[in-house]
């Protein structure tokens, strides 16, 4: 009569098949999405995630309406050709910026693991609120003076403004009935939109169900006020873990209006 399989191996299959079981049945599974432009962090960025294809949806909308989308020929090129004038001396807004953004990436890292409940961390946090709405404040000022720096360039700032005002007027209509579109294809799908905020090291976790979904992140581009880095890209969770890298290669560098 000969000898059954040892027990290790035999406990090395039930192992195998019920881990492969746990795997194949989990319904929702992690995905470590990472933001940063030209080796910087992009902190506090927030990060949409629908599971339909919101920009298949726009240019079907856009498809139907009535009137086309305007253009403005030489405005884009001219954008990109921009290039903020030097300061006149002193601490710039950029300086400014700098200054409280590490400050408040250091007290973020401080929080970080910490018990709410262990002594010194309320006012830790309130300290690291109050950081962070100043942070808000001179990234506003850093973008104005940007643009207070365009005295020689006042007529494509005039350009781009007039164009943008255009521009939104027309997505008004032609994107009128982005919200119910946007609500039905929610329905189909049985799910519903994420947002997700990524933290100080410019990454952000999140759980999502299997399927496909589509990541959305716009910012400013740092060194142009005219342009923006804009991510659209798809994703397919599967039974294991996905991360995302949304880095400048992979976004488009397009008109911020």
């Amino acid at each position: 009569m000969s000898a059954g399989p040892s027990a290790p191996n035999v406990f090395a299959v039930y192992l195998t098949l019920a881990v492969l079981a746990s795997v194949g049945c989990r319904d929702a599974q992690r995905v470590e999405i990472s933001a940063a432009v030209n080796g910087t962090a992009l902190a506090g960025a927030s990060v949409t995630i629908a599971p339909y294809n919101p920009r298949h949806l726009l240019d079907s909308l856009a498809a139907r309406s009535a009137t086309p989308k305007p253009t403005f020929p030489g405005l884009d090129s001219a954008l990109r050709a921009f290039s903020p004038g030097a300061d006149s001396g002193g601490a710039s807004p950029d300086q400014a910026w700098q200054a409280t953004r590490d400050s408040t990436l250091a007290l973020s890292d401080s929080l970080r693991g910490r018990d709410p409940r262990s002594p010194g961390y309320r006012e830790a946090y309130q300290r690291f609120r109050a950081l962070y709405e100043r942070l808000a404040q001179r990234s506003a000022r850093r973008d104005a003076a940007y643009r207070d720096r365009t005295a020689g360039a006042r007529d494509l700032a005039d350009r781009a403004a007039r164009a943008a005002d255009s521009l939104r007027a027309w997505e008004r209509t032609a994107y009128e009935d982005y919200p119910a579109a946007a609500e039905s294809a929610l329905a189909r799908r049985g799910r519903s939109v994420r947002t997700v905020v990524t933290d100080s090291t410019g990454h952000a976790d999140v759980e999502l169900p299997r399927g496909d979904w589509w990541l959305v992140l716009r910012v400013p581009d740092p060194e142009n006020p005219f342009l923006e880095y804009r991510w659209h890209v798809g994703v397919r969770v599967t039974p294991f873990p996905v991360r995302i890298p949304l880095l400048p290669l992979d976004a488009e560098h397009v008109w911020r209006h």
